[in-house]
């Protein structure tokens, strides 16, 4: 473990039980509500404001102890040999791993939080949408296909690294990318498993509200492919950059890291311009997405 290494575990296991500690206080979780209400474009009923802010509670403690386990994880795996740091040329790849051990756990997290949670018939008069829905409904191309893409830059620098390298295998950019064709393919499960669980909602709020944290979960399980296949793909990038005996090999390597690196920032400025948190308002709920505020 480098001191990079232990400053950013430290760091993020003490906010996180600062976040579990605030998931006790009661306006605390309303006020969640209310923000994550205008991060989706809902508004929050009166009748629903509890119900919601014990779902978001419980996701938020399922998730944040699912990110604790993950980092614990990657700490144990370095510790114990598993895999090893890449010293100091690639500190910040070590500090990748750690990141992708958290992201893995909270997507984790993020899918257990949706898979059992308990739903509850309503009583009296039930409301359900007519047509079908699909994951393409509730992630946007930038979460849906970024995912995908990702994984597979981070598959082809892992093909480079295993023509190119005279080194060991498994080095923290290849263990990170091996991570992200995992968790692409728990990704590509869950979202589906989530889609086919059933809504049971007494009216259009509810069914939107459902809708919104339906959208949130699947949105965390792309997160994990998606910063995975990026990561591995610059760590990659970087060893093979550190152990190229030529100039023409060097340059490649750098040149390779720098796309990488400034797609991160497109997807970054696309993301934000197209809200994708609110993709599933805009293709199920049209009329509340065109309102000029949240209905």
């Amino acid at each position: 473990m480098t001191p990079g290494m232990w400053t950013v575990s430290i760091a993020f296991t003490l906010c996180a039980l600062v976040a579990l500690a605030l998931n006790l206080i009661p306006a605390y979780r309303i006020s969640r509500v209310t923000t994550l209400g205008r991060s989706v474009g809902l508004a929050v009923p009166t009748d629903l404001a509890a119900a919601l802010a014990a779902r978001l509670t419980r996701r938020s403690l399922i998730t944040w102890v699912g990110s604790l386990l993950g980092l614990g994880a990657v700490v144990a795996a370095v510790l114990l040999g598993v895999v090893n740091s890449s010293g100091e040329l690639s500190s910040a790849s070590d500090i990748w791993l750690i990141a992708g051990g958290i992201v893995i756990g909270i997507a984790a997290g993020a899918v257990v939080n949706a898979l059992t949670l308990k739903s509850v018939m309503p009583t009296g008069e039930r409301f359900a949408r007519s047509g079908a829905v699909g994951v393409n409904d509730y992630l946007a191309p930038i979460d849906l296909v970024g995912c995908r893409v990702a994984v597979i830059i981070g598959a082809l620098a892992l093909l480079a690294w295993t023509i190119v390298s005279t080194d060991a295998f498994f080095t923290v950019g290849t263990v990170t990318i091996l991570l992200a064709i995992l968790s692409l393919a728990f990704f590509e499960s869950a979202v589906r498993r989530i889609l086919d669980r059933g809504q049971p909602v007494a009216s259009p709020a509810e069914l939107a509200w459902d809708d919104a944290l339906r959208a949130m979960s699947m949105r965390s399980t792309a997160t994990a492919p998606m910063c995975l296949g990026i990561w591995g793909a610059l760590a990659v990038c970087i060893d093979l950059a550190g152990e190229s005996t030529n100039d023409a090999g060097f340059a490649t390597a750098v040149a390779a890291g720098v796309v990488v690196f400034v797609s991160i920032f497109i997807a970054a400025a696309v993301s934000i311009a197209t809200k994708p948190q609110q993709h599933y308002l805009r293709r199920l709920w049209p009329e509340i997405a065109s309102a000029p505020k949240a209905a």
